[in-house]
């Protein structure tokens, strides 16, 4: 235990000296009014479309969106996001299918997203009512000779689907919010490309 408390001081020292997250964003990526800029290098050899999607149902390669869902997680969504496309040459047409397909992709996560939130709603309307019921069935039942066990049951059970609904909305409902929010910040997002041998000259 005492090796815990040890370890609890240097996080806390390592936190204090760690950057703030506009620092760290300040040090990622190009801020420029309220807008920033993630860079996405279409190396040579890259898959850009998934080789396994075919014709109107096709995608883009899964690493592009595994890359855009980690770099952008951290960015407060007060801030508009340019996606930058680094190419050694692609086509107006592919640029047109890659903000197409990247536009759907997240426009389909915010959907899910939103169906999510009313699943949520749903479960923390029923527990709640249940959890409701069951406690109040208990505070009437306590003046009459009901077993103890039976009593014990309803406090218990209605207190569990109370506790319940709370951590459904408290967390549950938190994490699918940030989720459908960083979905919609991708969605309207600026999709740019840029040649890199003409960065390069």
């Amino acid at each position: 235990m005492q090796g815990s408390g040890k370890l609890f001081k240097k996080i806390r020292e390592y936190e204090a000296s760690m950057l703030s997250k506009k620092d760290y964003l300040t040090k990622e990526f190009e801020l420029k009014d309220n807008e920033v800029l993630v860079d996405i290098n279409l190396y040579e050899g890259l898959t850009v479309i998934d080789p396994l999607s075919w014709g109107k149902q096709s995608e883009l390669n899964g690493e592009i969106y595994e890359y855009i869902d980690n770099k952008t997680y951290i960015i407060p969504v007060k801030y508009s996001i340019t996606l930058c496309f680094h190419h050694d040459g692609i086509s107006e047409e592919e640029q047109n299918k890659i903000r197409e397909l990247i536009e759907e992709h997240y426009m389909l996560v915010l959907h899910d997203k939103k169906v999510d939130l009313g699943i949520n709603a749903i479960k923390v309307l029923g527990l709640g009512i249940v959890g409701a019921l069951l406690l109040s069935m208990y505070f009437v039942l306590q003046v009459t000779s009901i077993q103890q066990l039976f009593m014990e049951f309803l406090s218990i059970a209605g207190t569990f689907a109370l506790w319940e609904a709370v951590d459904f909305y408290l967390l549950e409902r938190r994490e699918i919010q940030q989720e459908r929010l960083n979905a919609g910040q991708i969605v309207l997002s600026h999709v740019i490309f840029s040649q890199k041998n003409q960065e390069e000259g």
